[in-house]
């Protein structure tokens, strides 16, 4: 597990793409962890556990800055979405990941009283519910 810069999308332009990937050891090969579709596709996979549940950071379609996602079976879902709408917090970065599934990483908070700041940034766990 981890990412790579190299020929992609901008290389072109002579921009890298970066991609996060998991290595198979016994296999010794590695395969790409998708994004959350945006182009280029830039991803970055940051922490691993036992049931090979993958945590990192994807740009998302249309956007400019990384949301923290999860990656089960080469599937990758924004944690945004699991955390429910308007509650302030925009998950940036996923960083480790344990084997009960509880996820660390930082985010943004947004006061909704003064949403054009200041933003404040933490510190954030994810606990499943199920």
């Amino acid at each position: 597990m981890g990412y790579f810069s190299g020929p992609g999308f901008l290389w072109q332009i002579g921009l890298p793409e970066e991609r996060a990937f998991l290595w198979d050891p016994k296999a010794g090969t590695t395969a790409p962890l998708p994004g959350l579709g945006n182009l280029p596709d830039f991803t970055y996979a940051e922490g691993i556990n036992n049931r090979r549940q993958i945590v990192g950071s994807s740009i998302p379609r249309g956007g400019f800055f990384t949301s923290a996602v999860l990656w089960e079976n080469r599937q990758v879902t924004d944690l945004n979405t699991l955390i429910g709408p308007y509650n302030g917090w925009f998950l940036s970065t996923a960083d480790a990941i344990n084997d009960k599934g509880e996820i660390t990483g930082f985010g943004v908070f947004v006061d909704a009283a003064n949403p054009f700041g200041p933003f404040l940034y933490h510190a954030y766990l994810l606990v499943p519910t199920h």
